[in-house]
């Protein structure tokens, strides 16, 4: 079965997941997490290595972070704007 999510479900999905991410990462201990993650997915080291692979895991460890990024910093009304 083919779930469809239609351009308001998407909208509301990503107005709740940055409710849930600010709740979860908004206190003084979710911040705390939030610089580990931070540090353990390397955003501030060279994500480029001899091995393609190993290129390839960093640069999706990054990824992991810059969503939990993104979607806390996400303004509601671009999003409107951008879907409405």
């Amino acid at each position: 079965m083919t779930t469809t999510r239609t351009l308001e479900d998407h909208r509301l999905h990503k107005i709740n997941m940055k409710a849930a991410f600010n709740s979860v990462f908004g206190s003084p201990v979710g911040g705390d997490v939030l610089q580990d993650l931070r540090d353990f997915c390397g955003m501030d080291a060279d994500a480029f290595a001899d091995n393609p692979e190993r290129t390839a895991y960093n640069l999706g460890m990054r990824r992991v972070f810059l969503y939990i990024q993104q979607t806390m910093d996400l303004k509601i009304e671009e999003l409107q704007r951008k879907e409405g």
